[in-house]
C-alpha cells in the first residue's frame, strides 16, 4: 500500500485529524453536507457506512421523514463512529457484503485495491469491537425495507414510529432517485451514467474482473468473517415480525 493511502487510513481513524481534514477541505456552508461527516454533541443521529453501502439512499429516505433532526452521514470514517460513541449519539451503521462493497467502490472511485480493502477492514473492525454502541443495518434491509430501519431510528430518538404509507414510501423513493440522478449529473457530467448506483452490463463485467482480483489477493476471507460477525446477530438482519 502506498504511503499516501496509509496516511488516509490514519486520518480516517483519528477524530482530531478527521475533524481538521473535513474543516480544511470543506470550509464554507456550500459544503454543508460534507461538514456533516463530523459528529459533534449537538447532532441527533449518525447514519453512516462504508462507501457503496446504501448511504445516499438510506440517508435521504430517513431525512425525508425525520424533519429537523441533525444527522451525521457520508463520513465513511471510524473517527466519526468514535466521536458518536464518545458523545452518546445514536448510531446506525450500514453494512454490506465486502465483495460487493469493495468492488463497487473500486469501480466508482478507482484507486488502490489494497487501500479499499484496508479501509473496509478498519471501519468494520471498530464497529465489531464496540457493537454495543451501534445498530447494524444490513444493506439488504436498508434497500428492501427502509421503513423498518426508519422505525428503529425513530424509536432510538424517543419518537413513535411514523410508519409511512406505501404511497408515501413510493413517493419518497421516486424523489430520492431523481435527486441522486441530478447529483450525479451535476458532479460527473457526461460520465454520470457510469457513476450511478444502477446495475448495467458494463458495470457487472467490471465487477466480475475486480472480484477475481480480490479473490486472488486473499484477504476476502478475513473481510467475510468480519461481515458475518456483524450481520449474523443483528436484529435488523432477522425477518420482521408478521
Amino acid at each position: 500500500m502506498q504511503p499516501s493511502h496509509r496516511i488516509k487510513l490514519a486520518v480516517r481513524a483519528s477524530p482530531p485529524l478527521w475533524s481538521a481534514y473535513v474543516a480544511a477541505r470543506f470550509p464554507s456552508q456550500r459544503w454543508k453536507r460534507a461538514r456533516d461527516a463530523v459528529c459533534l454533541p449537538h447532532h441527533d443521529l449518525v447514519l453512516d457506512g462504508y462507501p457503496r453501502s446504501a448511504n445516499s439512499y438510506m440517508f435521504n429516505f430517513a431525512a425525508r421523514f425525520l424533519d429537523g433532526h441533525r444527522i451525521v452521514h457520508h463520513s465513511h470514517a471510524s473517527a466519526t463512529l468514535k466521536m458518536a460513541r464518545r458523545f452518546g449519539v445514536p448510531t446506525f451503521v450500514l453494512v454490506r457484503d465486502p465483495m460487493d462493497a469493495v468492488t463497487s467502490n473500486v469501480i466508482r472511485s478507482g484507486g488502490n485495491l489494497p487501500y479499499h480493502e484496508a479501509h473496509y477492514a478498519q471501519y468494520h473492525r471498530y464497529v465489531d469491537d464496540h457493537r454495543e454502541a451501534f445498530t447494524v443495518v444490513p444493506f439488504q434491509t436498508a434497500i428492501e425495507d427502509p421503513t423498518r430501519v426508519l422505525a428503529e431510528i425513530e424509536t432510538s430518538l424517543g419518537q413513535e414510529p411514523s410508519r409511512p404509507s406505501p404511497e408515501a414510501v413510493a413517493e419518497a423513493e421516486a424523489a430520492i432517485s431523481a435527486h441522486l440522478e441530478r447529483l450525479a449529473e451535476d458532479k460527473y457530467g457526461d460520465k454520470a451514467d457510469a457513476k450511478k448506483a444502477v446495475p448495467d452490463e458494463d458495470r457487472e463485467q467490471q465487477k466480475a474482473r475486480v472480484r477475481e482480483t480480490v479473490r486472488e489477493r486473499g484477504p476476502v476471507a478475513e473481510l467475510d468473517a468480519l461481515y458475518e460477525a456483524l450481520v449474523g446477530d443483528a436484529p435488523l438482519a432477522r425477518q420482521a415480525p408478521a
